[in-house]
């Protein structure tokens, strides 16, 4: 939790090396709303850069419910309304009951952002 604060105080290069390692905290409830004021930090356009491909790979690798709609949420929380709808797409395929919630749920809130 220090380190998380600490690079709040630091150049965003450090976060952007860290993405990875970041969003897998951001899977944890009680370092969620950290994270995602970190990366609020980074502009739009690095956010864009960097976040979606860091999703990707993390949900390849977890991928239940919980996983899914943490993302979504961050992917809301930065405006990459792009990748939301992308999310929502892999999302409502999954035979996962959990993780097809989340697409309905987000899915909307994309189409709202005019995606």
């Amino acid at each position: 939790m220090e380190a998380i604060l600490l690079l709040e105080t630091l150049s965003t290069e450090q976060t952007r090396a860290l993405i990875d390692v970041l969003l897998n905290h951001a899977l944890r409830v009680r370092h969620t709303l950290l994270i995602r004021n970190l990366l609020g930090r980074l502009t739009w356009s690095e956010a864009k850069e960097i976040v979606p491909p860091a999703v990707w790979r993390l949900l390849d690798d977890a991928g239940d419910g919980d996983d899914f709609r943490r993302m979504a949420e961050l992917l809301d929380h930065l405006g990459l309304y792009e990748a939301l709808q992308e999310l929502c797409a892999r999302a409502g395929v999954s035979t996962d009951d959990d993780v097809r919630e989340v697409a309905e749920d987000f899915g909307r809130r994309s189409e709202e952002n005019g995606t």
